[in-house]
């Protein structure tokens, strides 16, 4: 009897083997639409349709660089900063003191309210950049590019500020330049570049840009090709996409972190790019434009005091959000777990270095999550 059964499909088998084949064909196609379809979704056909950033995901990523990571230090969490990078060794390859700025006399001057810090302890560890900022607003910043006498002082009190410390280099961040003033402060870079010499190394922090009209007004005096010429290192400033004077929402996103790699990429030299990442959080109150910004551990305090609850994690950004009661208050919080993702999606787009803004008062735990990066 099995016999029989076997010699019939045999037979039905040999009449019909178009058919079967043209089966076989179907159905593998359908696998591998199968198998392409889920790969788009995730980035890995192994995971299912589980949920992640996925940038570009059937591109074969290029061999990442070292992983870096760098902090700012605010003049007014120094303690805390210098504190929590000496308590935590070998984490952080660069450190940078945001302790000086330009005055209202364009000078070089160092912010009051910092004290006594263990510079050369800090440097033995960690190579330290000085940071230069200032409050001045944009027509009277104008004025000290177009000071010709002023802008050579400040390069010899740099270099000797640098020499005294005995430190890595200086990270310039002026953010009030106007579209009038972008060659002033181009060619005041390229002079302090040459000021500097061989060996020391500058910096120079800018606003994100997309290349799209809603970026921010002034990011195009930020001209990245002739920063990346002049410059060791460009720190591209990736967050505030909501921001003290919009309404609620996150402080960067990862498609937004996508755009801005992708953009930057396409003048930065790769070797020179390092995205800022945020580690604060912003709170509007009655969904208005008039949000307030908090580092990690102040947001947490605010929220404990005002009554704000956890609702969840925000699915753009990874950042945690929080309300009031009757919705009125929301706030945004960019703790360990936004950072790390957040640094999964610049990754796959082949740059492996960051910097945080800024160190003190930080979430505890924003290092645990970046133990596989190193």
């Amino acid at each position: 009897m099995l016999v029989k059964l076997i010699k019939r499909i045999r037979g039905w088998c040999k009449k019909n083997i178009k058919i079967i084949i043209l089966i076989i064909v179907l159905v593998t196609l359908t696998a591998i639409g199968g198998l392409r379809l889920k790969t788009e979704l995730t980035g890995d056909p192994n995971l299912g349709n589980k949920l992640k950033p996925s940038l570009n995901p059937t591109a074969t990523p290029e061999p990442l660089e070292k992983f870096s990571l760098s902090g700012w230090i605010p003049y007014w969490r120094a303690k805390d900063g210098v504190e929590y990078v000496l308590n935590n060794p070998n984490i952080f390859d660069q450190v940078l003191l945001a302790w000086y700025q330009i005055d209202k006399d364009f000078k070089l001057s160092r912010h009051n309210n910092i004290g006594e810090m263990p510079i050369e302890k800090l440097a033995a560890e960690n190579q330290v950049y000085v940071t230069i900022g200032s409050d001045l607003k944009a027509e009277e910043f104008s004025k000290f590019l177009n000071n010709t006498e002023r802008k050579a002082t400040f390069i010899g009190d740099v270099v000797d500020l640098l020499n005294e410390w005995n430190i890595e280099g200086v990270d310039i961040d002026w953010e009030t330049i106007t579209p009038g003033d972008k060659e002033q402060y181009l060619t005041l870079l390229q002079n302090l570049s040459e000021g500097l010499g061989d060996g020391t190394k500058l910096s120079v922090t800018v606003y994100a840009q997309t290349g799209k009209s809603d970026q921010y007004k002034w990011a195009e005096v930020y001209d990245l090709k002739r920063i990346s010429g002049i410059a060791d290192q460009v720190r591209v400033m990736a967050y505030d996409l909501h921001n003290s004077v919009s309404g609620p929402g996150a402080i960067s996103t990862f498609e937004w972190l996508r755009e801005i790699t992708t953009y930057s990429l396409k003048s930065v030299d790769k070797t020179k790019l390092i995205i800022g990442m945020p580690s604060y959080g912003y709170v509007w109150k009655n969904g208005q434009g008039q949000g307030q910004g908090f580092q990690y551990d102040e947001f947490i305090e605010y929220a404990k005091e005002n009554k704000l609850s956890l609702r969840g994690r925000d699915s753009e950004s990874g950042e945690e959000i929080y309300e009031s009661s009757d919705g009125g208050t929301v706030g945004y919080l960019s703790g360990a777990k936004a950072v790390k993702e957040k640094m999964d999606v610049v990754r796959r787009l082949g740059i492996n270095k960051f910097t945080i803004w800024h160190l003190g008062g930080t979430d505890l735990n924003l290092l645990h999550p970046l133990d596989e990066f190193y």
